[in-house]
């Protein structure tokens, strides 16, 4: 799960909801942030306040949009009690959320079976979220 996902979820949740993910790229603009020159320096606090701005866990409230969070066991970067911590404030805002935890896997899955599993598992999500029938053979 990626920051920047987040942030559009929360920047564009009914053009998501509504257009599925062709729409995305349109709002990737919303999320460019400038960089800060080199001489400047942010205190910790300055710090600390930014990367709460950022996070995800503080934006969870505010996603509306249905959202998939596909999350390794072991992954160190955000760990699965965080996942589920988004889960739980997006179902507890009445939202949209699911998770799977996949075995094994940290921040980005290197097993083949995995990767190929969580592909299945998110068209399968997509078809059920935005009632997408299978296409007949």
């Amino acid at each position: 799960m990626r920051a920047v996902r987040v942030e559009l979820l929360v920047q564009a949740p009914r053009r998501h909801a509504q257009g599925g993910p062709a729409e995305l790229p349109r709002y990737v603009p919303l999320l460019l942030i400038p960089a800060l020159p080199r001489s400047q320096k942010l205190s910790l606090t300055q710090f600390r306040l930014s990367c709460a701005d950022r996070s995800p866990l503080n934006k969870a409230s505010q996603i509306t949009a249905p959202l998939l969070l596909l999350q390794g066991s072991e992954d160190r970067v955000v760990p699965p009690a965080q996942a589920q911590v988004m889960l739980d404030r997006i179902h507890a805002n009445g939202g949209v959320a699911d998770m799977i935890l996949f075995d094994g896997e940290g921040h980005g899955f290197r097993q083949k079976e995995n990767r190929k599993r969580a592909m299945e598992k998110e068209l399968e999500w997509y078809r059920k979220t935005w009632q997408i029938q299978e296409e007949k053979a």
